[in-house]
């Protein structure tokens, strides 16, 4: 089974706009996920696992390159937050690297083989 529940709370930290977080944390509005083609895990939203730095650092880079990103920063600050990873796929667990994304892969690889 390649995904398992986990009974591990960590902490995220999303980088974005001053305004969007103090909108957040005052319950006026929520995150959206991000739905963009260089998404390299898919769509959704996106923390820095036990990083505080890198989320800050993830908004100023935003800010700084406003043309390349549809989100646009002003000022640049950290949302924190407690998250319940309940069902995900650890990438960082070896049995899930030995076992199931071998298998995974060798399913995905014979589809492709067979639908030519």
């Amino acid at each position: 089974m390649m995904y398992s529940k986990s009974h591990t709370l960590v902490f995220g930290f999303h980088g974005c706009d001053k305004s969007l977080v103090e909108s957040v944390v005052n319950g006026q509005d929520k995150l959206k996920p991000s739905k963009n083609g260089y998404d390299w895990l898919g769509f959704g939203i996106y923390f820095w696992e036990n990083d505080v730095f890198r989320a800050l650092e993830w908004a100023q880079h935003i800010k700084a390159n406003p043309d390349k990103y549809r989100q646009q920063i002003n000022e640049p600050a950290v949302l924190g937050a407690i998250i319940d990873l309940g069902y995900c796929l650890d990438l960082l667990n070896y049995r899930f690297l030995s076992e199931d994304i071998s298998f995974a892969y060798q399913t995905l690889k014979e589809t492709y083989r067979i639908s030519g």
